[in-house]
């Protein structure tokens, strides 16, 4: 497993907290909804498709979320547009609101074990970073203000 820290974190949860402050309680569940759900969308979208048969989509189905906790194992998914991806992941945040009630006091992970996600995220000496989800968590926070 590849762990990664992301630069604008930071600004990140910062929005956050500064939204979370004026909202009030019920509309920060829906909010939150909101914004994981941006998250997912724009970072799948944003997640390049290999043109190589062997990983056609395997990074793009690689994303998943977890609620509470997160499998290290990759999920071996193949998904060119998306959809499944998406869905699968937005799925798992409905069924764990609907089972507790509310989102609020839940660690919301989305990740994506594909062992080489982290080095089209950040690059390398030989490949630009094509920073997928770094780009989305700027456009969401950036829609927060």
């Amino acid at each position: 497993m590849v762990e990664a820290k992301f630069v604008n974190a930071k600004e990140f949860d910062a929005a956050i907290e500064k939204w979370a402050k004026k909202t009030v309680p019920w509309k920060f569940d829906q909010g939150m909804v909101k914004i994981v759900t941006d998250i997912v969308t724009e970072t799948i979208a944003l997640t390049p498709v290999s043109d190589t048969p062997d990983n056609s989509g395997r990074l793009r189905g690689g994303w998943d979320l977890d609620i509470d906790r997160f499998d290290t194992e990759e999920n071996g998914r193949r998904d060119e547009n998306g959809g499944t991806t998406e869905a699968n992941a937005l799925s798992k945040l409905t069924a764990a609101r609907r089972a507790s009630g509310s989102l609020i006091g839940k660690t919301i992970y989305f990740f994506n074990n594909v062992f080489y996600a982290v080095y089209v995220e950040f690059g390398t000496p030989k490949m630009a970073p094509f920073a997928m989800l770094r780009t989305a968590l700027s456009k969401v926070t950036a829609s927060l203000s």
